[in-house]
């Protein structure tokens, strides 16, 4: 929120996770094809993969597999021997800072989640979060939702940006972009079940000391933070650890998870804010990921063009990430969620990035 006015030149491969772009030690799919998840660990072991019924589930079901499948992935990182950001890759699913093996250096930290509907439509939410030493109240890293017959991630904290879960279905996200910089905003998940809306939303300037709310209205800031930081209540959660056991209670066992998703399979919900896109080159980039070819994914580079924007709109320029030759450029309605694409072979096209 703080560098909105830098130009995002970012690689295509980007996944809307961090901003961390590090070599991968994790064994990757040939394209066109996905990997088991017992086939995930960076120790290399490998379990044939259990072929499973074709037959329709029920969407409950659906979610259920997906989401084991996504804590199986998480398990294996989380349970891999001397795991570090080195091995970290913008192609994993999982939150980097998983990464960074604190179960390797102080047995105290637990990986847990929780399913909770978070808003009353029927389908579970699925959270993972980090936990030291035992307190039931752990640092949330993902929430993802179940939606159009796919996983969907709906927010992610990040080391500035913290996650936590309150009553009424409320999500509180607590950032920071240096010390004099501070936000606070709080979401509930929007009626389609796979985007978020925000309904507060707070600027700390420290520099000046001022507030600005969501409607974009700045008072004097007078010190006291907590009317920010605590306008819901926390919710209490029962989280269970991510091991073999209650994973598969809880979802499926590993055998029955199939093929590892990818970025590809997993949705990225949008974030409203007055009722415009908020976080757009994430929304944008997911939607390529998911329709172009894995080379051409690879390939091009997306540059967010902040000077050709008009009000309401985020401006895309894609170039060929070598050779530097222009390929499109594409303008997202903020409001829609449309996007008119012109193309450097003269045709244009109108789609929706949405899911």
């Amino acid at each position: 929120m703080f560098n909105r006015h830098k130009a995002k030149k970012l690689s295509i491969a980007l996944l809307c996770q961090t901003t961390l772009l590090l070599s991968s030690g994790i064994p990757s799919s040939a394209a066109g094809t996905r990997a088991p998840v017992s086939q995930l660990s960076v120790s290399g072991t490998s379990v044939s993969e259990t072929s499973i019924s074709e037959s329709p589930i029920s969407e409950t079901d659906a979610a259920r597999t997906a989401y084991g499948n996504i804590l199986w992935q998480y398990y294996d990182i989380w349970n891999t021997d001397d795991v570090s950001l080195s091995l970290y890759s913008e192609d994993s699913i999982v939150n980097y800072q998983v990464y960074y093996g604190y179960a390797s250096t102080d047995a105290n930290y637990q990986l847990d989640f929780t399913l909770k509907d978070l808003d009353g439509n029927g389908t579970e939410e699925l959270m993972i979060g980090i936990d030291y030493g035992g307190s039931g109240n752990a640092s949330v890293l993902d929430i993802f939702t179940y939606a159009s017959g796919r996983a969907v991630r709906l927010l992610s904290g990040a080391e500035r940006s913290h996650l936590t879960l309150c009553r009424d279905g409320v999500i509180s996200e607590n950032g920071s972009g240096g010390a004099a910089h501070n936000y606070q905003s709080y979401y509930t998940i929007g009626s389609d079940g796979k985007s978020c809306d925000t309904i507060g939303y707070y600027y700390i300037n420290g520099d000046d000391q001022t507030v600005e709310d969501l409607e974009g209205t700045v008072t004097p800031f007078d010190g006291n933070y907590d009317q920010y930081l605590y306008q819901y209540e926390e919710e209490t959660l029962s989280w269970k650890e991510v091991s073999e056991s209650s994973i598969a209670k809880k979802t499926v066992p590993r055998e029955a998870a199939g093929a590892a998703l990818t970025w590809r399979e997993i949705g990225k919900a949008p974030i409203y804010k007055n009722g415009m896109i908020n976080n757009g080159y994430e929304v944008f980039a997911a939607y390529c990921r998911r329709t172009w070819s894995e080379e051409e994914f690879a390939a091009r580079l997306i540059t967010q063009d902040y000077e050709g924007e008009q009000p309401g709109t985020n401006v895309f320029e894609i170039t060929e990430q070598e050779s530097g030759t222009w390929v499109g450029t594409a303008t997202l309605n903020l409001s829609t969620g449309e996007v008119t694409e012109e193309r450097a072979d003269g045709s244009s096209e109108t789609f929706s990035v949405l899911l």
